[in-house]
């Protein structure tokens, strides 16, 4: 199986929602508590997603598996990161706001 890389469509934002819950659940429990993982699957995200795929001011990709989005990368520049439950940008160790995320089997 060949995994493709291709821009993000409009139509994958779904699916962009659907994994990025499970990794900010994994790392609002792990890693970030100011991460909100309810965000992720509200229209306020789907609206932040669509505009990073048709907006010039970030970039996002899917990973495809037989047509099947199975991964994706999002990047955007110069915004808060509003995924936080406290909306304010970190100042110490400090990463933009990209998000990456790739799927694993899980059993």
């Amino acid at each position: 199986m060949e995994t493709q890389i291709q821009p993000a469509q409009n139509t994958d934002i779904e699916k962009i929602q659907e994994l990025n819950a499970d990794l900010s659940e994994m790392e609002a429990e792990e890693h970030d508590p100011t991460i909100n993982p309810e965000w992720t699957l509200t229209e306020e995200a789907a609206n932040w997603y669509r505009e990073r795929i048709n907006q010039g001011n970030g970039f996002a990709v899917v990973a495809q598996e037989d047509k099947e989005v199975i991964g994706y990368a999002i990047g955007v520049t110069g915004s808060a990161e509003v995924f936080r439950t406290n909306h304010t940008r970190r100042t110490r160790n400090h990463v933009p706001p990209t998000q990456i995320q790739r799927t694993r089997n899980r059993h």
